[in-house]
């Protein structure tokens, strides 16, 4: 029914529905999006979408804390982190806990980390092995390691493993069980303690030249390392502290403990 007071409209219009929307797309042009139909749009405000483009409810990620440069991070207990920022200065370790160590190693050192003994160890190449206990930042106090300066480390079979050592290259040295700070050389000569300490020397394992680049573990009781050629796995901590190396003969491994 015509309206008796408004006079009708010059311009004719239509309803459109816009339905199925199929979330953020920013590959093509605006004007080609305007389909109605599996409508995607060119701008979110106040909303979020995953890597494919699709609005989801909650952020994939957010903002936590920190203004400067991350060089690495580790998860120490559920949802806390500690990690290492470079400053104009060197490199400071921070924890979510608010406790820091300023500039305890250079700028351009490279850190790695794990969780052993329910702490959190740093190494650094050329640099002495710092934990973080929850509380507080400390050097550790092994006359061993101090010494050595490893440049990776990895939790395997309640030891710490550590390698990456000026002048060793070759060499994975192993903590006494359940203690981080009493390493091969740490141990009294001639102790037969089946927790002893002890270390592995793989260079017939390796090139005449190659060298350990990276060390980690997998399935609680193995370990692996990156030497510069392919992988190579190393397999379990027997009984007696020693490391076995299956499908591997006994004359190509070099095997050494205190």
């Amino acid at each position: 029914m015509t309206s008796p007071i408004k006079s009708p409209s010059g311009v004719r219009t239509k309803a459109f529905t816009y339905e199925n929307f199929q979330g953020l797309d920013t590959s093509r042009d605006i004007t080609s999006l305007d389909t109605g139909k599996q409508q995607h749009l060119s701008q979110i405000k106040n909303a979020t979408c995953d890597w494919r483009g699709q609005i989801v409810r909650d952020a994939s990620t957010k903002f936590r804390t920190g203004d400067l440069p991350i060089k690495h991070v580790r998860f120490f207990t559920n949802g806390e982190v500690v990690w290492a920022e470079q400053t104009g200065s060197g490199i400071t370790l921070r924890s979510d806990r608010g406790h820091f160590l300023a500039d305890a190693h250079p700028t351009s050192a490279i850190i790695a980390s794990t969780v052993f003994n329910q702490n959190v160890q740093f190494t650094c190449k050329y640099r002495p092995l710092y934990r973080y206990n929850g509380i507080t930042f400390e050097r550790n106090q092994s006359p061993a390691i101090n010494e050595l300066q490893p440049a990776y480390c990895a939790s395997v079979q309640r030891r710490l493993a550590v390698a990456g050592i000026p002048g060793r290259e070759t060499q994975i040295h192993f903590s006494r069980v359940d203690q981080d700070e009493i390493f091969p050389d740490d141990e009294e000569e001639g102790s037969t303690n089946v927790l002893r300490a002890g270390f592995i020397d793989i260079a017939n394992l390796l090139g005449s030249a190659d060298t350990i680049t990276g060390l980690g573990s997998f399935e609680q009781n193995r370990t692996f390392l990156v030497p510069q050629t392919p992988l190579l796995a190393l397999g379990h901590l027997s009984r007696t502290g020693l490391l076995r190396l299956p499908q591997t003969k006994p004359s190509s491994l070099r095997l050494t403990q205190t």
